[in-house]
């Protein structure tokens, strides 16, 4: 196979685009694939992805958990803590949200981190304004900084600290380009809790669920 080089060079803080990332993978492919495409081949004319070395043209790890917030029941418990959803400790450290991790190696490029993930407080549809929550995506263990959802201070955000909120499994994306050495680490999605401006202390019925959720990870070579 000839060099090819990313036309399109990918850096830290910029903003992630689909268009970006395709014009990048589409020589790989076009050579690969002997500048064939979906025009050339009959239908079912391949049953077999054998021909082709996993991660021969961009690497992606993904872990999921799917979870039924039991939506559509006529009256769902106020504070419901499905089975496999992972519940925010109001310690206000940050905890690692089950599930949204994984650990294996990389080489010297540049990883697009992606998580997508349902966010349901303990009292939805109800008065949660209370307290809020943050989001970040770390890697191995490194809080990155600008990921970090909310503006990080009470003084000029009338909900405090993070995102509050008050209604039914509400979707949230976060996401990153990082540059990584060549090595083995751990991408995981972080959450915590913080209280609004007036500090107002948790109760036992005071969290967060994370219900449905999802981390993918883009080796950009």
């Amino acid at each position: 196979m000839s060099w090819r080089f990313p036309i399109l060079r990918e850096e830290a803080g910029h903003i992630c685009d689909v268009n970006m990332l395709n014009e990048n993978i589409r020589p790989f492919n076009d050579e690969i694939s002997g500048f064939l495409n979906e025009h050339n081949f009959a239908v079912n004319a391949h049953t077999s992805n054998t021909n082709l070395e996993h991660g021969a043209v961009i690497r992606i790890v993904s872990v999921s958990q799917a979870v039924d917030p039991a939506m559509g029941q006529s009256n769902p418990p106020p504070t419901a803590t499905p089975a496999d959803g992972f519940k925010v400790p109001t310690s206000g450290e940050w905890e690692t949200v089950s599930i949204t991790d994984a650990t294996y190696e990389t080489d010297d490029t540049i990883c697009h981190i992606i998580t997508s993930f349902q966010v349901q407080p303990s009292l939805p549809g109800g008065a949660s304004e209370k307290y809020g929550i943050q989001f970040a995506i770390a890697i191995d263990g490194i809080i990155l900084n600008e990921t970090i959802t909310g503006s990080v201070d009470k003084e000029i955000d009338v909900a405090g600290e993070g995102y509050s909120d008050s209604t039914f499994a509400d979707p949230m994306v976060v996401e990153a380009i990082e540059p990584v050495a060549a090595g083995q680490h751990r991408f995981a999605l972080k959450a915590r809790m913080v209280p609004n401006q007036a500090y107002n202390q948790f109760t036992n019925l005071d969290y967060y669920m994370i219900l449905n959720r999802e981390m993918i990870v883009l080796e950009l070579w």
